[in-house]
């Protein structure tokens, strides 16, 4: 067995909340084996996008902007804000409002100040459906959250969705370090965090963040077998 820590190191988006629960998770699950001297986990989120820029003064591309009003509009949350309609108007014709942003700079402004307002919104109630679901299991959100991925010497990094698994080897100098997690739940989609937000009348639902823990802690209990099989050699 090996004499030094293998480190695991799920890999998500900029928010990284599914990777935090799979850390709380196999976290857990180590403490329970005994095997937390052996094996450690750490967890990051990519730099996709630049979305923790938000607020900044760069601007982003349309597709990104579509893609978190669209995230927002889907459980509700663009209707905390002051920009409902204006979010509405957008997603109502999108190839309208993507003409006038490449044309328009003040439009473009907006565009991009309603989309950092939803999105810091979505950011809040990702983390906090995140932190309810662990707590329902006994689980605490892991500290420490990486501004940005780093090929830190890992001996495993998984990306949580499939999508990011080149983003992740660009950076890794050694391939066969990175393992996509959908090859641990296979024939089972890992939905997005941000997706999985359900919020109405004043309340969040878990239940679709409940179905994505029980998708993550399948799959960690698959991912630490295969770890456990690399240490015993």
């Amino acid at each position: 067995m090996q004499s030094h820590k293998y480190t695991i190191q799920p890999v998500c988006t900029a928010n990284s909340c599914r990777s935090k629960m799979a850390q709380a998770i196999l976290d857990s699950r180590l403490a329970k084996s005994g095997l937390e001297d052996t094996i450690q986990t750490k967890s990051s989120g990519l730099y996709v996008d630049n979305l923790r820029n938000w607020g900044s003064s760069a601007y982003f591309p349309m597709g990104t902007i579509l893609k978190v009003l669209r995230a927002a509009s889907t459980n509700g949350i663009h209707a905390m804000t002051e920009y409902q309609d204006f979010i509405d108007v957008v997603l109502a014709n999108e190839s309208e409002a993507t003409g006038k942003h490449n044309r328009d700079e003040i439009y473009k402004m907006e565009l991009n100040k309603a989309a950092s307002r939803v999105y810091s919104l979505l950011a809040q109630f990702d983390k906090a459906s995140t932190m309810l679901a662990l707590a329902e299991h006994g689980l605490v959100y892991p500290g420490c959250d990486p501004l940005q991925f780093v090929d830190d010497g890992s001996d495993l990094y998984v990306p949580m969705d499939q999508k990011h698994v080149d983003t992740v080897n660009q950076t890794v100098q050694d391939p066969k370090k990175v393992v996509p997690f959908d090859i641990f739940i296979p024939g089972r989609k890992l939905e997005s965090s941000l997706l999985s937000i359900t919020y109405s009348d004043g309340n969040l639902d878990l239940l679709k963040f409940r179905d994505l823990f029980n998708k993550v802690e399948e799959g960690c209990c698959s991912l630490l077998s295969y770890v456990n099989d690399k240490v015993s050699q």
